[in-house]
């Protein structure tokens, strides 16, 4: 599922010409922990995480249990 949501979004974020960096945070440590920090500093829990994870301009914005609205959020800042 994690791999599904992730390869969806990059798709979606894609298409609507949204420019992102990828991070592959479980491979990539230091972006995990700089990604940890963030959450934690956002005062987002880390104990039940969802990926992806995306910070928006500083705004962080997580895969809840609704991928639509989740995807909607994302669509929402190139408006």
């Amino acid at each position: 599922k994690k791999i599904v949501s992730q390869m969806t979004t990059m798709s979606i974020l894609k298409e609507k010409n949204i420019d992102f960096i990828y991070y592959d945070v479980d491979v990539n440590l230091l972006r995990q922990k700089e990604m940890l920090i963030k959450l934690q500093k956002a005062g987002i829990s880390v104990d039940n995480l969802t990926l992806p994870v995306v910070d928006l301009k500083g705004k962080l914005i997580m895969n809840s249990s609704n991928f639509e609205e989740f995807l909607k959020k994302l669509t929402a800042s190139k408006n």
